[in-house]
């Protein structure tokens, strides 16, 4: 009995955030593709998971300077 109380104890005080949300961890339908985008008008807001259309290029076609990072912007188009 003392060492479940001491087991009890100890998970209990650890700290739980909430779920990360990721492209791990959210499913798109058929024929979209999850990608982790900005929210619009939000610069440097974290990114945030969307799904979009298979098709869609996400591919960063620019090169970013080493100071810089690429990151998809998600609007109402």
């Amino acid at each position: 009995m003392v060492i479940a109380a001491l087991l009890l104890h100890n998970v209990a005080s650890f700290a739980i955030g909430p779920p990360t949300l990721s492209c791990s961890t959210v499913r798109c339908g058929t024929g979209n593709k999850c990608v982790m985008a900005e929210p619009q008008n939000c610069v440097g807001c974290p990114l945030t998971p969307k799904c979009v259309q298979q098709e869609c290029n996400t591919g960063c076609s620019s090169p970013c300077f080493f100071t810089s990072r690429c990151v998809l912007v998600a609007t109402n188009w």
